[in-house]
């Protein structure tokens, strides 16, 4: 079963992880051919992090929208939403952000 709830442009949330991932698995195997488990993993985790962080603050400082709601035919001002299951794109990339800090934690010790 098919279930995906996103507002505005929160394709690009998980969408950025799985661009980041192929990308520089590909960049990885270019350099060195032999098998590396976590840099790769890593440094797609940190990308997509700072990408979803940059469109959670482009959401915090624009500014707010007149919308015609079609129901009422009432005028409201809105600012743009930009989530993935309720969250929105700031907090996921935090949490991508920490994620890839917990993961560089654990390699280390």
């Amino acid at each position: 079963m098919y279930f995906f709830v996103s507002r505005g442009q929160g394709i690009w949330i998980l969408g950025s992880l799985f661009v980041a991932f192929p990308v520089l698995e590909g960049i990885a195997r270019l350099i060195d051919p032999r098998p590396h488990p976590h840099w790769p993993i890593i440094a797609s985790l940190i990308a997509a992090g700072l990408v979803s962080l940059s469109l959670g603050v482009h959401t915090l400082l624009s500014p707010p929208r007149l919308v015609l709601e079609r129901q009422t035919g009432r005028e409201r001002m809105l600012r743009p939403v930009h989530s993935v299951y309720g969250l929105n794109a700031e907090y996921w990339g935090l949490l991508y952000l920490w994620t890839a800090w917990m993961a560089t934690y654990h390699a280390a010790a």
